[in-house]
């Protein structure tokens, strides 16, 4: 599948291996924006019902959060924003400090497919320059707000150094992204498996605070399991990966919380479980998989094909 005509994926031939044969690589991510790019009311008014909810991810659920991973010895990946980092500097040192990886999320949380190439650029440099000036970390990981890169994004990130994406949704294992010369390890996840739809609907609201939520932590905790479950059991045949995607603003509250802490503790009492952040598995994938030869597509339409000879569906979720 091509993706602006540009960018060239690759699939790996199945099966794959994880490090010391693990069945699956288990992903714990994190958005974390805080209140960076809450709106404002019409006339310009500060939406306080949404920036004080949101600000309660960057004062007190990053930390509940953090403390939950110590607790089990798993290290996340946190995609943080470059003015989230300048606002709330302990937190940020704080991630780095405790061994989790810290990528990048933006600067401002504007969606980049609006902004002019040179801005773009801007932005990610920003994102970059804030975060290694506070923990003395260069972030070598991208997600966009919404998950919606412009057409420059993945050139302007290879470019720059990066060495992973995590913004498509249309494969449950790493895969390659030519872009030109260069590439990126791109780690895909799912809509379904991210606490801020499930919760509070795609739907953003134009006065108030957040909608009311949709679903309780208990509904997100049995879904989050029976995905965990289908791909443990697929595991069996070939190693898996599943990655879920979280908000300190939303699990960081006290009673969500409590459901993030009995996934892990569920996920910990399976046998041949990598917990892993982003890196860890770009870094594995570049060493094994990187090679042309190691993937294969469909000669006559580009698809990937299994094992079998039949063709798999690719497509771009966005």
């Amino acid at each position: 599948m091509k993706y602006w005509d540009t960018i060239t994926e690759r699939l790996p031939k199945e099966p794959i291996r994880w490090p010391n044969n693990a069945r699956i690589a288990v992903l714990s991510l994190f958005d974390y924006q805080a209140e960076v790019g809450e709106w404002n009311f019409p006339d310009g008014t500060p939406n306080y019902g949404q920036i004080t909810e949101a600000s309660y991810g960057g004062r007190v659920g990053i930390w509940r959060l953090l403390d939950i991973l110590d607790k089990h010895g798993v290290k996340a990946t946190i995609n943080t924003c470059g003015i989230t980092a300048e606002r709330y500097p302990e937190s940020v040192q704080a991630i780095v400090e405790r061994g989790h990886e810290i990528a990048g999320h933006t600067y401002t949380h504007r969606p980049q497919f609006l902004l002019p190439y040179k801005e773009e650029v801007e932005e990610i440099r920003k994102t970059v320059d804030a975060i290694k000036r506070i923990t003395g970390a260069r972030i070598v990981g991208w997600r966009c707000p919404i998950v919606q890169p412009s057409k420059n994004t993945l050139a302007i990130l290879a470019d720059e150094g990066f060495v992973w994406d995590g913004d498509f949704l249309n494969y449950d294992l790493p895969y390659m992204l030519d872009i030109g010369n260069k590439s990126l390890v791109e780690i895909p996840y799912t809509f379904s498996t991210d606490d801020f739809p499930f919760i509070y609907g795609a739907v953003r609201q134009d006065f108030g605070g957040f909608p009311g939520p949709r679903q309780t932590p208990s509904a997100l905790f049995q879904l989050w399991k029976d995905e965990f479950d289908v791909l443990y059991a697929e595991s069996a045949k070939t190693p898996k990966m599943f990655a879920f995607q979280q908000h300190p603003l939303i699990m960081g509250r006290a009673h969500r919380s409590l459901y993030y802490d009995r996934l892990l503790e569920y996920i910990k009492g399976h046998e041949g479980v990598w917990f892993a952040r982003c890196n860890d598995v770009a870094q594995w994938w570049l060493k094994h998989y990187n090679a042309k030869q190691d993937f294969r597509t469909d000669k006559e339409s580009g698809q990937p094909v299994d094992s079998s000879g039949r063709q798999r569906a690719a497509a771009l979720v966005g």
